[in-house]
């Protein structure tokens, strides 16, 4: 069977979501049958953006794969999509379901497009683009529109961004670069970049680094306790999309733990058993 079959297509994004993210794979345990297979392609789809972010770096480049993305997405809304299995499993999702495509132009750009990041304000803007959308899309496929959802989403989205965001800092700082504030750099009077050419080579990183990551950690979970606050006046079921939250919850707590040093910690030392019975148990519970 070709992997150009909508079956088969939807199947290959599964795998490669799966297989990328254990985050993901575990959230994606709880989301309903009907619906898990799209759940999969929307993951699909950011990860692959954060890829190309990550190894399209020739200027040229990156704005030809903002431009094929940009016309593609519009071919998928018109049910004529790329052939291959991304693009497919996107148009299934088109077809079958009721998603906007702002969104899912808005996570093109955010990835494919340079963004300076001076403010706070920038940096609310940086990670709604490349992770409030996944849970804008989330709640739409479930068929959740009030405008509380959304708002809660906003404050899950940015509370799993920039956990997310954290967790990728020792590559992004091996390579040279923040998605930091500048405001919040030049508060502590730091370059807009630090690079080391060794992770164990940390004392080239300046200690106000720490205070940085602090800081931006403390926003994260504010955010994450704004939407818990938001729980007595979302819809049923609105807990599912947000389980991600439990992720997050144990990995500020591990942040935590070791001083906001983090380069002691990595996708792979979280307590994933532990994760997912607070997944379970929140389900059980309504919460998240």
């Amino acid at each position: 069977m070709s992997i150009f079959e909508p079956w088969k297509a939807l199947e290959y994004c599964e795998k490669q979501a799966s297989s990328l993210d254990i985050g993901v794979s575990l959230h994606g345990k709880f989301i309903p049958a009907e619906l898990r297979q799209f759940y999969f392609v929307i993951h699909s789809f950011r990860l692959e953006l954060l890829k190309a972010q990550e190894t399209v770096t020739n200027p040229t480049l990156k704005a030809s794969k903002l431009a094929w993305w940009l016309s593609n997405l519009n071919d998928i809304w018109e049910l004529r999509p790329a052939r291959e299995p991304l693009s497919i499993s996107l148009c299934e999702l088109r077809k079958y379901s009721t998603v906007r495509k702002s969104h899912f132009e808005r996570m093109i750009r955010g990835r494919l497009q340079d963004q300076e990041i001076k403010t706070w304000q920038h940096f609310d803007r940086f990670i709604d683009n490349n992770y409030t959308m996944t849970f804008y899309i989330l709640l739409e496929l479930f068929g959740l529109f009030g405008e509380t959802e959304f708002t809660a989403a906003t404050f899950a989205g940015r509370a799993w961004g920039v956990s997310d965001l954290l967790l990728l800092s020792k590559h992004y700082t091996v390579n040279g670069r923040f998605y930091f504030p500048e405001e919040l750099l030049t508060k502590y009077k730091l370059p807009l970049s630090v690079a080391v050419d060794d992770l164990d080579q940390k004392e080239k990183i300046p200690e106000e680094f720490f205070d940085v990551i602090l800081e931006v950690a403390a926003y994260g979970k504010q955010n994450m306790e704004k939407a818990r606050e938001m729980l007595p006046n979302l819809q049923k079921h609105t807990n599912i999309a947000f389980l991600p939250l439990s992720q997050c919850d144990h990995f500020y707590g591990e942040l935590e733990k070791r001083n906001f040093d983090i380069f002691k910690i990595s996708n792979n030392s979280l307590p994933w058993t532990r994760i997912l019975l607070s997944m379970i148990r929140h389900v059980r519970a309504g919460t998240f």
